[in-house]
């Protein structure tokens, strides 16, 4: 009895006809007709593989020497002993799965199509369980709140910025709105590249208090076209920062009962930032979270003025 007549054996001990038995190495019906009749030897990786796959011993397969079938542990056994290792903190998760892909592979096509069907049954519950949990998170988060970074000190415009990064990486709608500002800051550019929806007032040519009347009527004119198209722009859930809305409130830049009555009425989903000096009483009793920056020391007093990338 040759090699040949061993592979012969294998197959009809498993029940297969030569197609059948010859995809277990990738091979054609016709190449493993071949070798059932002689005209080629078997290739070593083709008896890698049914040895592989039919728990043949090498050893029997090659010279006729020894037991037919390898001596291994159970599979549930081998199962068990990798799930163990894994609670005692072994890297095993690997061997777990090479375990339970060789069960499936010992089973009949019969089987394997029961078990595939388990599977895909099992993959849908669980994407329509993480649909649920997502939805439910969003839910959890989104109970908006209002906040106000108030005060003279430097760090107010600087902390909304922060809160637009981290509400971007967590996969929210954030808008970012600007009053009162003269040229474009540094901080438009990059949020803008993380998605985030940028309103901007028409640059004001002079501080408020320093302008004409005529100049002030403009600027209030602006500010309330900015602050209709923040409105708009908010989304139904996320964040929206109005930066230094304080400030144009404050000076009667903006009125109050506009912005009053959108705080109000918005969204329980929509989360809100105002930043600015001056903050209103009613605005901050209103808040959820009230932040002072108090200016306990600021180079402006040493005659250092205002830095690009650092104030502005």
């Amino acid at each position: 009895m040759d090699i040949v007549d061993r592979l012969e054996l294998v197959r009809k001990e498993q029940d297969l006809n030569g197609t059948e038995f010859a995809k277990t190495a990738n091979l054609t019906g016709t190449a493993y007709s071949q070798v059932k009749n002689k005209a080629r030897p078997p290739s070593r990786r083709f008896i890698l593989e049914v040895c592989k796959r039919f728990n043949v011993s090498e050893e029997w397969l090659e010279t006729g020497q020894g037991e037919m079938h390898r001596q291994k542990p159970r599979t549930l056994d081998r199962l068990s002993e990798a799930v163990l290792r894994v609670v005692h903190t072994e890297n095993a998760f690997s061997d777990i799965i090479e375990v339970i892909l060789e069960m499936y592979y010992e089973m009949s096509e019969e089987k394997q199509k029961i078990v595939d069907e388990l599977f895909d049954e099992f993959r849908k519950r669980l994407l329509f369980k993480q649909v649920i949990e997502t939805t439910k998170r969003k839910e959890a988060f989104m109970q908006g709140l209002l906040h106000v970074y108030t005060g003279s000190g430097k760090g107010k415009t600087t902390a909304a910025v922060g809160l637009c990064v981290r509400a971007r990486g967590a996969g929210l709608a954030v808008v970012f709105a600007q009053f009162l500002k003269g040229s474009a800051t540094s901080e438009l550019q990059p949020l803008a590249s993380l998605g985030v929806r940028v309103v901007r007032c028409k640059s004001t040519p002079a501080f408020y208090s320093r302008m004409t009347p005529a100049e002030q009527a403009r600027c209030r004119e602006e500010q309330r076209r900015g602050f209709a198209q923040a409105v708009k722009a908010a989304p139904r859930q996320g964040l929206l920062v109005l930066d230094e809305l304080c400030c144009a409130l404050a000076l009667g830049a903006l009125e109050p009962e506009p912005v009053r009555a959108f705080l109000e009425a918005r969204g329980s989903g929509l989360e809100v930032v105002c930043t600015g000096r001056g903050a209103p009483e009613w605005l901050l009793e209103m808040a959820d979270y009230v932040t002072e920056m108090r200016a306990e020391k600021h180079p402006f007093a040493r005659g250092i003025p205002a830095r690009r990338g650092i104030e502005y």
